[in-house]
């Protein structure tokens, strides 16, 4: 232990002097709260450098808005965090030029009462021509809502910013890119990645194919875009079966959304249904701009079985409403309301509610999350060590605004309120869940009431983010936070901290 305190004290002291070398330049970076993201489209060419510095700490344990989608940085169910990590990015050609390479990286130290880690939080490479990219690596993955919206959403329900990213490789788009022949009034963006999640699972070290391709239409003021996403969490190694299926014959059945092949080892359910742990996403989206405001609507469905592919739930997903301000320095600069539905999940009327369990799976048990941490939307509640989600039927309200006190004072604060109500089988006093279209319904089921079942939350959070030093871009960050309700029971926490780029 006494070993571990004095690298911690070595690496402080280490990236302190690397950066009051290195940051003699304004940021190319927006601050979010403690972490910094960085958008390729305004990066100068020489890349960046970020040190920040954070002690987190609660009364009982951090709340919920002080781990939640901050890429698995702070470790929930803690009382204490002492956070250190250095970023950097740098580009090895040229700037006049089409063709770019760059590397990255983002080393980590926490120090916690629940554990210590000393790990690359990202670290990456990336080859880039013109508008076409293939990266490879650890490295953050903003969607377009989350940049516009600059960190005040609740989360993408297939990859937010809750868990740590995971190792994989990523041929996309940086950014929209204009569609030829169309005068820019139809822009198109892909990615198509595969990925490897950790060995430490029921289901050892299984692989992660992502795909996602959207369309935007620009009519002067007004856009409106449609996407599509489609994840699936396939292969790896179960301690009684051995190795599943990861043929390219495989591969393919998993990029097409297919059933297994019968002659694989695949279970009957993958046979019958699709190979491995699939979710997926339909975005309808849209943005009007005027010369002072641009207001900003989208539409999430949540796809988690073929039943949802036919909109069998069409209410279940994320509504999400957002206005945003072109002038900088005001004291609303964007505000955020979404509400989440998740109640459904292609259940027939008068049955247990939930059926698809979101985010939960009966091969792949450890559910969607990489290192004990959700990789979806974290309002959907994770328990790392029976390594299931034991909240997933629930309908939340959420508010997020941004904005400047003054020229040298900006904050984001956050407000969220939930009624959760469990799983399907939470629901169950006689009979089961997963009763499909068809199916007769069990005599013998016996339900008890959604209102039994209810627990209310209420989450909330403010960061205030204090420019000490514009020539040196020199920020000093306070944030805090609070739970209320039974669902997490009162809690109260705060984190401080500076940070320091170029």
């Amino acid at each position: 232990m006494q070993f571990h305190y004095s690298i911690t004290i070595f690496i402080t002291i280490h990236f302190f002097l690397v950066c009051s070398i290195a940051y003699g330049q304004n940021a190319a970076s927006e601050t979010v709260g403690s972490i910094e993201f960085q958008d390729s489209e305004s990066l100068s060419n020489n890349g960046f450098y970020r040190f920040y510095s954070h002690l987190g700490f609660g009364a009982t344990e951090l709340p919920f808005w002080l781990y939640a989608n901050r890429q698995g940085l702070l470790r929930p169910g803690s009382r204490l965090n002492v956070l250190t990590g250095f970023a950097s990015e740098t580009s090895l050609t040229r700037s006049n030029g089409h063709f770019d390479m760059r590397l990255g990286a983002e080393l980590v130290n926490r120090i916690s009462d629940l554990d210590n880690t000393l790990h690359f939080q990202q670290l990456y490479g990336s080859v880039q021509y013109g508008k076409i990219r293939l990266i490879a690596g650890r490295f953050y993955r903003l969607n377009d809502f989350d940049k516009a919206l600059e960190g005040i959403t609740s989360g993408s329900f297939i990859e937010s910013q809750n868990a740590t990213p995971y190792p994989k490789i990523s041929l996309e788009t940086d950014g929209f890119a204009e569609v030829p022949g169309t005068g820019g009034e139809l822009l198109i963006r892909f990615r198509y990645s595969d990925g490897l999640l950790e060995k430490d699972r029921l289901i050892s070290s299984p692989m992660l194919h992502h795909k996602s391709l959207q369309f935007r239409a620009v009519f002067n003021r007004l856009s409106m875009q449609l996407g599509v996403f489609h994840s699936v969490m396939w292969g790896g190694i179960d301690e009684e079966r051995g190795r599943l299926p990861r043929s390219f014959d495989d591969y393919m059945r998993v990029v097409f959304s297919r059933p297994a092949s019968e002659e694989s080892a695949a279970s009957g359910s993958e046979m019958m249904n699709r190979i491995g742990n699939t979710i997926g996403t339909y975005e309808v989206g849209f943005e009007y701009r005027t010369d002072r405001y641009r207001l900003v609507g989208y539409r999430h469905l949540f796809l988690e079985d073929e039943l949802s592919v036919r909109f069998q739930s069409p209410w279940d997903g994320i509504w999400g409403f957002g206005l945003i301000r072109n002038e900088g320095d005001r004291p609303f600069r964007a505000i955020l309301y979404e509400h989440l539905n998740s109640i459904r999940q292609e259940s027939r009327k008068g049955l247990a509610q939930g059926r698809a369990s979101f985010y939960n799976h009966g091969i792949y048990t450890d559910g969607w999350s990489y290192q004990g941490r959700l990789m979806g939307n974290p309002l959907f509640t994770f328990d790392p060590e029976n390594r299931r989600v034991f909240n997933n039927v629930m309908i939340a309200h959420h508010l997020g605004a941004i904005g400047n006190v003054s020229q040298r004072i900006s904050y984001r604060t956050k407000l969220t309120y939930s009624r959760n109500y469990g799983v399907c089988r939470d629901q169950i006093i006689t009979g089961r869940c997963g009763i499909m279209p068809g199916d007769p319904v069990p005599e013998n089921l016996e339900l008890r009431p959604r209102s039994e079942l209810r627990k209310d939350r209420l989450s909330g959070l403010l960061e205030l983010n204090f420019l000490l030093i514009p020539d040196q871009n020199l920020h000093l960050h306070t944030t805090f936070a609070a739970d209320a309700g039974e669902f997490f029971g009162r809690r109260f926490g705060m984190m401080a901290g500076f940070s320091i780029s170029k």
